[in-house]
């Protein structure tokens, strides 16, 4: 971020306050005790969760819009001392919650104090700067700027207050905050208003079902005193006081529905006042879930067609899409999974009336769209709490969608897999951690995290609780998990606008892998991902990772010939074990760097290729996400590395436009190959040595022992490819001595080894094999020991057909044909 004029003139502030203005007559002893009031607040509150921290921003905000701010101190005051009445036992500390919020109140008096600035905005931005939330390497640290303000005199000021209770007064107000933040994360709007009257009420059914979460993870102590906080607040804005920042304030934890007279906001009580109530009961309903509740009920009552209600569905979710895609913040978020929720749940009776198969199937389609662009909204969200609990909302969603369409399999096991990938978010989130700024140096453009000493215990506790619930929960509401979750530590090294290189030293992850399966290290400029075999047996040694960003300009003269046009940075990705530079690692590392679409790129075909130092360019794969706005990538060793669309094209494809699109994509990353120049060979069969080398090229497998297969000679092309998917899991031989390398595969010999893939990636096979004897007329004719893999690989759409084709599982796999099965298993991961 460019520092502005008012930060200069902040910072300068700042400095001349520090070195001028401490006053001469302050005694020794009342200045170490202030200084001791500033240390002891800055470790309490740096330490705060990010829900806790954030809602610290969010009270000072408010008391900044309050028109009378001395009456909104006390509102508040009061407002949290009722929530604690609520919780009492649970958040027992030495200091009575107003102590705490004096604290608040101090904090802000420092903000308002800095309006010699003459520019509010910048003094929030710095505060959430100082308080770990933003980045802005030009930002004071919040100690300087504290013993600058006289913070520590003011919180001396406040009896009963002294510098050892600061962490309980803290820690009181951290849960308060994580409290209100489930009330957010349960998605109720606790408080109406009806903007027509700007009259506010309860929301009765809004406040009851939020008691009825609180309840199942039994915090809650006292209904009455949680109600009485928020009446407090209602009172206080039907008395026509501080409207702006009661308002504000609940937006910023998404309490509040409002409505006009008229409209169907949700009824409650009046809270003492003689105001009637508006409206039914019901939620306000967004604009997509009135349009399906139309839909359903035309379909009710047969004027409009199955097929025409699909489509109609069709326009509605990519309407949704395309606001999903808008969201950039968390209040945005919020806002956007109320919508989903809506549109699944009014799907759900679209459904229910729907009679025709394919009009439902296409309905599921939609569902499947609207799931992927929730993915990225609800990852958006920093909190884990609230995470976990809008994706299990929506996961109840689709569980009753699963309900109405009970008896179509197919459909079912694909609501089965987005209602994992949403889980699949949660657990990934509870397992995350923010670092500190504080623990990270910024200068000439280098983010260095020193993580040597750093503590994750507490954090992998979390993340392996959270797969534990989430297995559970995914079991009661009877979603069949196709694949194991990946349990993750994730490191989030906070990065800035100028940040072009990120180097970080990791502590001895050793214990870490007895309970997690990746660890991932996240920063704007690069993130790795981690196992227990990635260093071989030197997981105990010193990891220090480094990315960092190279202008083209800086290449030697070879390399800069040998970049296409139009690509200006690479990525120049190193890790060392104890100072030793690594060069190869024992498991692929799975990188992923940020890459903006360019107009007209086929995302599909962006893929990453390495840069050697003589300046020879290969292709590496890689595969994009548009959602994340990332290319991720599977290496065995470090390089230098660039992003671009492949232009990869074969003139024998006229007859095999099914296949010429996963064929060209699969050329452009390097995993599969032509037979000669512009020369597919798409009629071509292929031998089993020849598939499997598809696979191991494309996981970058490779082998440290020889395969048992006696018909594999030591100097055949294919001997390594062979051994590195033998010792994989990924191959069984035609007996123990024998692979028959150059038979020609065939398609149940392909679907085999694809689901052997599968499982190496963590799915499970599937065990219903209903799901394709409806599909495939010849069902029977495929033998036994290949049913349970092709049914996988139809559950993950590697094989997709109509029902009443035709599996033909003794047919010779042609080379076309092998094409599209790799394209589609390199999508599934």
């Amino acid at each position: 971020m460019k520092c502005t004029s008012s930060m200069k003139k902040m910072l300068t502030l700042v400095l001349a306050l520090v070195l001028v203005i401490t006053p001469i007559n302050v005694k020794a002893s009342e200045q170490s005790e202030a200084d001791e009031f500033v240390t002891k607040f800055v470790s309490a509150v740096t330490g705060m969760s990010e829900a806790g921290r954030e809602g610290i921003v969010n009270s000072v905000k408010t008391l900044l819009k309050a028109d009378q701010k001395d009456d909104m101190k006390t509102l508040l005051k009061d407002m949290f001392s009722k929530l604690e009445d609520g919780q009492r036992e649970r958040i027992e500390t030495n200091l009575e919650i107003s102590d705490s919020m004096e604290v608040v109140n101090a904090l802000t008096d420092y903000v308002l104090g800095q309006s010699e600035s003459g520019d509010l905005d910048t003094d929030i931005h710095n505060l959430e700067v100082q308080l770990g939330l933003e980045e802005d390497e030009n930002v004071a640290s919040l100690t300087e700027a504290l013993k600058s303000r006289k913070f520590g005199e003011e919180l001396a000021k406040i009896e009963g207050l002294t510098p050892t209770k600061v962490k309980d007064s803290i820690d009181k107000l951290d849960t308060i905050y994580k409290n209100l933040y489930g009330a957010s994360e349960f998605g109720t709007d606790i408080v109406n208003l009806n903007t027509k009257t700007n009259y506010m009420s309860i929301n009765n059914s809004g406040l009851n079902r939020y008691f009825d979460y609180m309840k199942k993870v039994e915090i809650i102590e006292n209904q009455d005193s949680i109600r009485a906080a928020f009446q407090l607040v209602i009172d206080e804005y039907n008395d026509n006081n501080n409207r702006v920042a009661i308002k504000y304030i609940l937006n910023e934890y998404n309490l509040i529905n409002t409505y006009s007279s008229g409209d169907s906001g949700n009824s409650g009580s009046n809270g003492g006042g003689s105001h009637p109530s508006s409206g039914d009961d019901s939620s306000s309903t967004p604009a997509s879930d009135q349009k399906l509740d139309e839909l359903a009920s035309k379909l009710g009552s047969g004027k409009l067609s199955g097929e025409e209600a699909a489509s109609k569905v069709e326009e509605i979710v990519d309407e949704l899409a395309e606001s999903l895609a808008d969201i950039k913040d968390q209040e945005g978020a919020f806002t956007a999974l109320k919508s989903v929720s809506a549109v699944l749940g009014s799907t759900e009776k679209v459904i229910g009336k729907l009679k025709d198969a394919d009009s439902k199937k296409e309905v599921v389609k939609q569902i499947e769209k609207t799931l992927d662009s929730t993915l990225v909204v609800l990852d958006m969200i920093d909190n884990a709490s609230t995470v976990n609990l809008k994706a299990k909302a929506i996961i109840e969603d689709v569980a009753g969608i699963k309900d109405v369409l009970k008896d179509d399999v197919a459909s079912v096991k694909k609501l089965d897999k987005v209602a994992v990938n949403l889980a699949e978010v949660a657990v990934s989130k509870a397992g995350a951690t923010r670092i500190a700024t504080s623990k990270v140096n910024f200068a000439g453009g280098k983010a260095t995290a020193d993580l040597s000493e750093y503590s994750y215990k507490a954090q992998i506790e979390k993340a392996v609780e959270a797969e534990k619930q989430m297995t559970k929960f995914l079991a009661d509401n009877k979603i069949d998990a196709a694949k194991d979750f990946d349990v993750k530590m994730v490191l989030e090294v906070p990065t800035t606008k100028n940040t072009k290189e990120v180097n970080v030293t990791l502590p001895d992850l050793t214990d870490a892998f007895v309970s997690v399966d990746k660890v991932k290290v996240e920063s704007g400029v690069a993130s790795f991902e981690l196992s227990a075999e990635t260093f071989g047996k030197k997981e105990a040694a010193q990891v220090k990772l480094s990315a960092t960003n190279v202008d083209v300009s800086a290449l030697t003269s070879a390399q800069q010939q040998s970049v296409p046009s139009g690509v200006e940075t690479l990525i120049d990705l190193n890790a060392y074990t104890d100072g030793n530079k690594v060069s190869e690692f024992n498991k692929a590392v799975e990188v992923a760097v940020p890459y903006e679409l360019k107009d007209g790129e086929d995302a599909e075909k962006v893929s990453v290729y390495l840069l050697t130092d003589e300046g020879k360019v290969e292709k590496a794969a890689g595969k994009y996400d548009p959602l994340t706005g990332r290319i991720s990538v599977m290496r065995k060793h470090f390089s230098k590395y660039f992003v671009a669309a492949s232009t990869d094209k074969f003139t024998d494809l006229a007859d095999y436009s099914w296949a010429e699109k996963p064929i060209e994509v699969l050329a452009g990353k390097g995993i599969i190959n032509g037979m000669s120049e512009g020369i597919y060979g798409p009629s071509s069969k292929l031998t089993r040595a020849q598939f499997v080398a598809l696979i191991t090229r494309m996981y970058q497998l490779e082998a440290s022992q020889d395969s048992p297969f006696e018909d594999v000679a030591a100097d055949a092309w294919y001997v390594q490819d062979v051994a590195a998917a033998y010792q994989n899991g990924i191959i069984n031989g035609v007996s123990e001595t024998e692979f028959a390398p150059n038979n020609t595969i065939t398609k149940q010999e392909a679907a085999k080894v694809i689901m052997n893939v599968l499982e190496y990636l963590g799915y499970k096979e599937e065990a219903n094999n209903d799901l394709v004897k409806d599909v495939y007329a010849d069902f029977n004719n495929i033998d036994s020991w290949a049913q349970g893999a092709v049914s996988t690989t139809v559950r993950e759409e590697i094989f997709t057909a109509q029902n009443g084709d035709n599996f033909n599982p003794k047919q010779e796999t042609t080379r076309a044909e092998a094409a599209v099965m790799i394209y589609n298993l390199f999508l599934v991961d």
